[in-house]
């Protein structure tokens, strides 16, 4: 494999530095990614230089034959893969970024070749550039039996047709084109009309399950779309083959520039000699068409267009296309020729097109700006343009306006969505040493416990620090819940039950001034979900209605006004809306809306904008964590559904949870559970944990009940020690975060050298994939930090038994 130094920027001062991608590049695949010199050239290797450098992605190049990047990635040799066809059979290897580039691909064969039609392929020898390709899907979905030939590129496939080698080969047309004029080749031609059913969307490809250097990738792409770079690196490579197309606004200044010029035109024709009559007339009828076009596209702009007149007078709005009527609320024809300052245009039209006056250009340039609409959270994105150069002020502006709140809107969630990200491995992290400190707090205080069970004042005394750990314990939890993706599984639930249950628990507890009102069909199919996760979804909407409502009864309000919180559901069809979480090979069934709704005191869009945000709080200290509705906004997205918040000050609020129905798993085989479980002899147990209390208290417990102990903490050092005495320990305690060598990676050591005594893995934070991890690695027993000592005492017990 050749290799090729490259990458972006050095991180800047003070970030910690970081190992480099390993990205693989094609060296053949003219005009994406190919070698030119010493150095590596082609429209992909420059897309993603741009992307590279807009992110500060630190990357090193592989550079390999086009036929051979596949092997490399899947064997782990790449982190990224600079060009991948998007297919099907390819979505199992690798997950892939937005596309890039969408290409056409079409069938080319000789011109005198014996191919004239698709079912002429059948028996033949037809070239295919990469395993698992959009090509063999052509050939699959057309039934064609071809005898397939893996060509290294799109050239070398070209060629083998060229040469009469293969009858034909399946390539993008740009691609192809590219090629033909880059190589000089001849005698080629398309087989067929348009397959505007076989698209090639070009991407990059990461290893599955990295979402965080994909959204980097993802993130980069869009950036270098807006900033135009991309259409840039576009002309420079295909702008001879594929002229790009014009932008909205370059075709709303040349449509007015057009009309001006056809006017101009139209007026000169007076002044042309009576000689050129015959010709001026088939010049006009020309020009007309050409109106009549210009004219067609001047109405259909997907951007708002005015032209504004600045005379001796007050200005006047001369032009309107009908895009810009909708974005204003106008119908164009009433403000044609009309004072700008007159009747026609309504109020806010009219304040904009003032602001629009006060910033146009006095150099010539074109002025670009965001006007936010009053009263709303739109955002229109302003373009004027001088229609004729000069000093002074311009007699004509051209105004673009277009709606980017959609854009803004995305932008926003974007944000939120990695500050919550970010957020979450924050607390993640702080909860998993919390976890820490608390285990041998509670060791401690369960063997006081045991020692001391005949003291009752210090049994009452040391009962309170037992609460006191629990309840931090308890945070801790519902912290790594919100900072880590759930580890428990999913099972057969009843909305309408869960619903019930939530009402019985709570309604005792509450202001019986507040009316409960449910409206959750029994006929809904069962949810495929948490039945943990959705009663506390469920008692934390509850409980933040009531909250809310207790807090307007305590203030003045109308006699009329009834404290009440209402909870309904409806089944919607799955195409009602997307997925929020991809599950791949399952098929969504449905969606059961659910709404929690209040009559309190509602939330202004700042607050609703942040609700979701972890520790953010609007009620007094002391009375909210500030995670209830964090941990809702988590669970409901790791199922794959969404959240959206309804709510006006003054009136109230409501919540709407669109939970995902998938089909129901196959319940696992029960295990068989081992009652009365007998007190094992003395066993020689190593304790393998890094943090000194938690080794200390754990030793202790171990000591209290006979056993032979010893402690490492370093997992390199404990696989040294087992290395040389692996028939030594009938027991091993193993924390899963070691320094050295981690505890997931010892027990597979250890499995591997066939160790047959029992193992007990005990962690504070752990992934569904380690969790997956152990039972394929069969260890014994898996217990989460915190845990009591009496926990600890049972799991050995079982462990041994």
């Amino acid at each position: 494999m050749a290799q090729a130094g490259g990458g972006a920027p050095a991180p800047a001062a003070g970030d910690s530095p970081a190992q480099p991608l390993v990205v693989g590049f094609p060296a053949d695949s003219y005009p994406y990614s190919f070698r030119r010199g010493n150095g590596m050239d082609g429209f992909t290797v420059e897309l993603f230089n741009a992307v590279a450098r807009t992110m500060g992605l630190n990357f090193r190049r592989e550079v390999v034959r086009s036929i051979e990047l596949q092997s490399h990635f899947v064997q782990g040799d790449f982190d990224l893969v600079l060009m991948y066809s998007h297919s099907k059979a390819r979505e199992a290897l690798a997950d892939f970024s937005a596309p890039y580039l969408t290409l056409q691909g079409d069938v080319f064969v000789r011109k005198d070749g014996p191919v004239h039609k698709y079912e002429d392929l059948n028996g033949r020898d037809f070239a295919i550039i990469g395993r698992g390709s959009t090509g063999e899907s052509f050939l699959h979905d057309h039934r064609l039996n071809a005898r397939l030939v893996y060509a290294s590129s799109p050239e070398e496939a070209l060629r083998w047709v060229q040469a009469g080698t293969c009858a034909g080969t399946f390539v993008s047309r740009l691609t192809a084109l590219s090629v033909i004029d880059h190589s000089g080749l001849k005698g080629l031609t398309i087989l067929g009309g348009p397959l505007s059913e076989s698209e090639i969307r070009q991407c990059f490809a990461v290893h599955k399950g990295n979402a965080t250097l994909l959204a980097q990738l993802n993130e980069g792409l869009a950036i270098v779309h807006r900033s135009g770079e991309y259409d840039e690196i576009y002309r420079r490579w295909f702008g001879r083959i594929d002229a790009p197309l014009f932008t909205p606004r370059q075709i709303a200044v040349y449509v007015v520039t057009a009309l001006v010029l056809a006017f101009i035109a139209a007026l000169g024709g007076n002044f042309w000699q009576s000689t050129l009559r015959r010709r001026l007339a088939r010049q006009a009828a020309e020009l007309s068409e050409q109106r009549e076009l210009l004219q067609a596209l001047y109405d259909h702009l997907p951007v708002g267009l005015s032209v504004l007149e600045l005379g001796a007078d007050a200005p006047r709005v001369i032009s309107m296309n009908r895009e810009a009527g909708r974005l204003y609320g106008i119908e164009p024809a009433t403000t044609v020729n009309r004072p700008l300052l007159g009747p026609g245009l309504p109020e806010g039209p009219r304040r904009h097109l003032e602001e629009v006056l006060h910033r146009r250009p006095a150099d010539g340039q074109i002025v670009h700006y965001e006007h936010e609409i009053e009263g709303s959270r739109g955002v229109l994105e302003v373009m004027i343009v001088p229609l004729a150069p000069g000093a002074g002020n311009f007699r004509r502006l051209c105004v673009l306006v277009e709606d980017i709140s959609a854009r803004k809107l995305l932008d926003a969630e974007l944000a939120q969505s990695r500050r919550l990200r970010a957020v979450g491995e924050l607390v993640g992290g702080i909860a998993h040493e919390f976890n820490n400190l608390l285990t041998p707090m509670m060791l401690k205080v369960g063997a006081i416990q045991l020692d001391w069970s005949e003291d009752a004042p210090l049994q009452r005394e040391i009962g309170v620090i037992m609460q006191a750990a629990q309840r931090a314990a308890e945070l801790t939890r519902r912290l790594l819940t919100f900072g880590r993706k759930s580890n428990v599984r999913g099972e057969s639930v009843q909305l309408s039950e869960a619903v019930a249950n939530c009402f019985e628990l709570l309604r005792p507890a509450i202001d019986r001034r507040i009316i409960w009102k449910s409206d959750v069909p029994t006929s809904l199919p069962p949810l495929h979900f948490n039945a943990t996760d959705l009663n506390q979804i469920l008692i934390n909407l509850l409980l933040n209605a009531r909250d809310t409502l207790l807090e307007k009864l305590h203030l003045p309000h109308d006699d009329a006004w009834v404290a009440c919180i209402q909870v309904s559901a409806a089944a919607l069809p799955a195409e009602a809306a997307a997925p929020g979480k991809a599950n791949p090979g399952v098929e969504l069934l449905g969606w059961q809306k659910l709404t929690v709704e209040d009559s309190g005191l509602g939330m202004t869009p700042n607050i609703v904008e942040r609700i979701f945000e972890p520790f953010f709080s609007t009620k007094d200290v002391g009375k909210g964590t500030g995670l209830g509705l964090a941990t809702v906004w988590h669970l409901v997205t790791e199922a794959g559904g969404r959240v959206t918040v309804d709510s006006k000050p003054g009136v109230g609020t409501a919540f709407h949870l669109w939970l995902p129905v998938w089909p129901a798993a196959e319940a696992p085989a029960p295990k068989p559970v081992r009652n009365g479980a007998p007190e094992p002899r003395p066993k020689r147990v190593l304790v393998i944990e890094d943090e000194h209390l938690v080794a200390q208290t754990v030793t202790a417990i171990l000591h209290r009940g006979g056993h032979d102990v010893r402690h490492v903490a370093d997992g390199a050092d404990a696989w040294k020690h087992l290395s040389d005495e692996l028939t030594s320990y009938e027991l091993l305690v193993v924390d899963v975060n070691l320094p050295g060598l981690s505890g997931l990676e010892l027990v597979s050591r250890l499995r591997q050298r066939k160790f047959a005594g029992r193992i007990l893995v005990v962690g504070g934070r752990l992934s569904m994939s380690d969790l997956r991890t152990l039972v394929q690695l069969h260890v014994d027993r898996v217990l989460s930090k915190p845990f009591t000592a009496h926990q600890f005492e049972t799991s050995v017990r079982e462990c041994l038994a």
